[in-house]
């Protein structure tokens, strides 16, 4: 692991302009309150229906997307390619970033949610500080589309709430639910959070 520190939110040229940010659809792990930060699980149905109807969404207010990103997690990266071919894009040209992958929960992993726990959390763990680092360096790798065409970001609920403490978006408390696009825009010196 690079032991880089976080790019300052200055140095993030994604949030010079508004993109679209999309958590993976309904996985096996969360239909079944399982842990599954850094394995690969896959999208369950209803997941995959959640993705095609986020494609749908974002198709029928024009959006135009400008590159389409993502964790490289089968569940970000099959939504990711269930959105792109709605919205009419090659699904091989998908941007993956390691570093966009959800907080590695060490021995939590393949466990029931309900085992972590603030005060019993395994040694093995990602720290939050490492985790926030990545994922800032990964959303730094993003360039801004430019014009009317916004960068998708599909990846995760971690990386939602790293997203939105780097911004001061206040919606980092509420989880982000499964393939619901949000779009978020600088305004003035603070941020908005708007779903779609």
């Amino acid at each position: 692991m690079s032991n880089r520190h976080a790019p300052v939110v200055a140095d993030i040229a994604l949030f010079a302009a508004p993109f679209i940010y999309l958590r993976h659809g309904e996985t096996t792990s969360n239909r079944d309150e399982i842990i599954a930060g850094s394995l690969d699980v896959e999208l369950t149905d209803q997941g995959r229906a959640q993705a095609a109807e986020a494609g749908r969404r974002l198709a029928a207010i024009g959006l135009s997307t400008g590159p389409v990103v993502t964790s490289s997690r089968r569940r970000a990266r099959d939504t990711a390619m269930i959105v792109a071919g709605a919205l009419g894009h090659i699904v091989t040209d998908l941007i993956v970033l390691p570093d966009l992958d959800e907080r590695n929960w060490g021995a939590l992993e393949g466990r029931p949610r309900r085992e972590r726990r603030p005060d019993a959390l395994p040694a093995d763990l990602e720290t939050l500080e490492a985790f926030h680092a990545r994922t800032a360096r990964a959303l730094a790798a993003i360039a801004p589309a430019g014009g009317q065409r916004l960068p998708l970001v599909v990846a995760h609920s971690g990386t939602w709430r790293v997203l939105c403490r780097l911004t001061g978006v206040t919606a980092a408390a509420t989880p982000v639910g499964n393939a619901l696009p949000i779009r978020v825009a600088p305004e003035g010196d603070c941020w908005r959070a708007d779903p779609l």
